[in-house]
């Protein structure tokens, strides 16, 4: 008959190998998930940089976009002034006209 010692004897004979195996596999996929975060890692900052860059450049052109849109708003207002002006310039020049 087998005894318990022979036979934990032999399983960690059979198991031993493997299990060392295993850890060796274990660590290499370690190494490789570690070069795999320190990538992705790499590559989210050099994107958050690139989408601060464009973020600024956009507000840049939106902030002079927004100076130019209130110069228009200037110009027709001064537009609009200036065409009543001249609404009562003629008006009055009629006026004059119409006395003489």
């Amino acid at each position: 008959m087998v005894s318990i010692t022979d036979f934990t004897s032999a399983f960690e004979k059979i198991l031993t190998p493997n299990v060392e195996m295993l850890k060796g596999e274990i660590k290499a996929l370690d190494t490789k998930i570690d070069s795999v975060r320190n990538s992705v890692e790499e590559l989210d900052k050099r994107l958050t940089n690139k989408i601060d860059e464009m973020d600024k450049r956009l507000t840049t052109r939106i902030d002079a976009l927004s100076e130019k849109m209130d110069i228009i708003k200037d110009v027709e207002q001064v537009k609009a002034n200036l065409t009543q002006f001249t609404e009562q310039v003629q008006a009055r020049l009629t006026q004059l006209e119409a006395r003489h």
